[in-house]
Parts: C-alpha cells; structure tokens; sequence
C-alpha cells in the first residue's frame, strides 16, 4: 500500500524540524540584531558624551576669562573644532548661556537665538548630561547637550547633534548579515534534518515492504539487516510472528491432510 508523501514519518519529521529552525533563527537572529542596534547607538552617544567632556573644562575657562575681560572670549573655536572633528557626522554645534541664549553657533545666524525646549531646561536647570533622538531634514539626530556648570554655578550648555545615518547604515548591513546568516542556518538545519529523517525512516520503509510482500501461504520474507535498536526488535516480532503463522499454517495442513485420510478411510470402509 502506497502512504502519502505528505503523511509520512520523515516529511512529518523534516517539516517540524524546519519549523523548530525557523523559529530559533528568527528569535536568536531578532535579538541579536537588536542587541547591536542598542550597542552601536551606545557606541555613538559615548563617543559623543566623550567629545563634549574634553571641551567642557576650556570653555567655562574661556567664559570666565571672557566675563573678567582677561581675554575674549573665542568660543568660535570651539564649535568650529567640532564641526572639523572627521570622526563625527556633526549635524550641528552651538554653546549656550545660563538662560539658553545662543553664544556661538556653526551657523553664524543662529547666533542670539533662545532656545527653551524641554531638553535644554532640563539640562540648564541640572548638572547632569542629557540626549535624546530628533528628526530633522538630515534624518535622525543624536542631540547630545553636556550642562557647562562648575562650583555649582552655572554658565550655559554645549550642545551638538550628530548624524545617526552612519549608524544606522551599519545596522542595515548588520541585519541584511544577519537576515543572510539565518536563511543559511535555517537551509542547514533543514538539510540535516531531512538526511537524518531520511536515514530514520529507510529502515521503517524496508520493513514496510517486507510486510507487504509476505504472501498467503508463503511465510518467508528476505531477511533485512540486524538491528540493535527500536527498529530492530519490531523486525525480531515481525519475523517471530512470521515464524508462528509459518508453524500455524504446518499444523493445518496436517490436520487438514489428516482428515482426508480419514475420510479415504471411511469411504473406502463403506465400499
């Protein structure tokens, strides 16, 4: 009797399997993938927050001196020097006073602008660094702000917004990796399963045959090869059986033969 592809041990096998693969693929290569997105967006905001530090102490020396009229203060150079900076995609740079008033800025025209959103309130009312994602025309902004405050006064906040576009193609090629590593897993997987079911399965197929081809009468079938494991000892029942239908089918014949004789016997007795 032919079985269904579709209803056999080895399609159900190799179907479950692949479905198990698919399913770790996708769970593992999803939190991998999101697990480096937080990393490299962690990567740019160190580096950023790093930046700023390192300016944080000359620019309040340069305020200071401003305000003492020591020297003037140039906090051009400043912005410019992180503008210049190859290693960031700086999007924009500005230092502002203690009430949020642009001082120096890589657009000179922002220069004098108040800025009172909630992100520098915050900032210039704590001593505390602070960032946040913005949308702007250039795409998503990091916008990093590091409070300028020294012996608890006050004298403004740097802030710079850096492109995130540089991260974010990374992370596009990472997860087209990982889209790609996953496929090639789950192929894997799949091919793997389906050798091991197809390895799990011959014997049974053998055995199924070898049933099918027993005839009425004729209990002798090709002996397969000797198995040691769950296989082999439905093999050792199914030739035991064979064995007991074989001395079944003896023990009729005699009888059967017997009673002919018999009934020879009996008719030969009457005439």
């Amino acid at each position: 009797m032919n079985q269904p592809r579709l209803y056999s041990i080895k399609t159900k096998f190799v179907l479950i399997s692949a479905l198990i693969v698919a399913f770790f693929s996708v769970v593992l290569g999803t939190g991998f993938v999101t697990e480096e997105k937080k990393h490299l967006y962690k990567n740019l905001e160190v580096s950023g927050r790093i930046l700023m530090t390192s300016l944080k102490a000359p620019i309040i020396n340069t305020m200071i001196l401003g305000e003492m009229g020591v020297e003037p203060g140039r906090l051009d150079s400043f912005v410019e020097e992180i503008v210049a900076n190859s290693e960031f995609p700086i999007v924009y740079a500005m230092i502002l006073d203690q009430d949020g008033k642009v001082l120096a800025h890589d657009r000179p025209e922002e220069c004098g602008k108040l800025y009172n959103d909630p992100l520098t309130r915050k900032v210039l009312a704590a001593d505390f660094y602070a960032s946040t994602k913005v949308f702007s025309t250039e795409g998503n902004v990091l916008d990093m702000v590091m409070p300028l405050r020294i012996s608890g006064k006050s004298w403004g906040a740097l802030r710079v917004g850096v492109s995130m576009a540089p991260m974010e193609g990374q992370y596009e090629t990472l997860k087209l990796r990982a889209i790609m590593y996953a496929v090639g897993i789950f192929i894997a997987g799949t091919i793997v399963f389906y050798i091991l079911g197809y390895s799990l399965s011959r014997p049974l197929e053998r055995l199924s045959h070898s049933m099918a081809a027993v005839k009425l009468g004729l209990y002798e079938v090709k002996p397969l090869p000797q198995r040691r494991d769950e296989i082999g000892f439905l093999q050792e029942s199914f030739y035991a059986m064979l064995g007991r239908l074989s001395r079944s089918e003896r023990d009729r014949q005699k009888a059967l033969n017997y009673l002919i004789q018999n009934e020879k016997m009996v008719s030969i007795g009457r005439i």
